[in-house]
């Protein structure tokens, strides 16, 4: 009796696993990067709009965050939470990194009167912000 893998060349076996392996191309790569940007951008317009309603619509339903607020120890947060922490504040976006596929960095100022460095790392997963990581 033969077993249905041994009608397959060795090769075509290998090379089907790997392709099962590898992570999405830089053409997708590039097309998630960009939507997690949008949600990025999106974020700084609605905070700077005072828009808490669009803002909270950009977070999945639970949040790990971690920042000032928190004195940096990680919690779960809903996105209203995660928000209240940023009401008043300005945020000017002076550089954004998309890193991989679901990271997106960004420098820049948060103010609420006079501006302070800032650095956040937003883990996106589905179009929405799973994790926040404020320094």
């Amino acid at each position: 009796m033969q077993h249905s893998f041994l009608l397959y060349p060795a090769g075509l076996v290998l090379a089907g696993l790997l392709t099962a392996c590898t992570p999405a191309g830089p053409a997708d790569l590039e097309t998630v990067q960009q939507q997690n940007i949008r949600v990025v951008r999106q974020l700084q317009a609605g905070l700077n709009q005072h828009d808490w309603a669009g803002v909270s619509q950009l977070y999945a339903e639970r949040v790990r965050y971690k920042g000032p607020h928190t004195r940096y120890q990680e919690v779960e947060q809903t996105p209203g939470e995660v928000v209240a922490a940023y009401r008043g504040y300005h945020l000017e976006i002076t550089q954004l990194y998309a890193a991989y596929e679901h990271h997106v960095v960004v420098e820049g100022r948060l103010s609420q009167g006079s501006p302070r460095p800032v650095c956040m790392i937003y883990t996106i997963e589905n179009g929405r912000i799973t994790r926040q990581y404020t320094y």
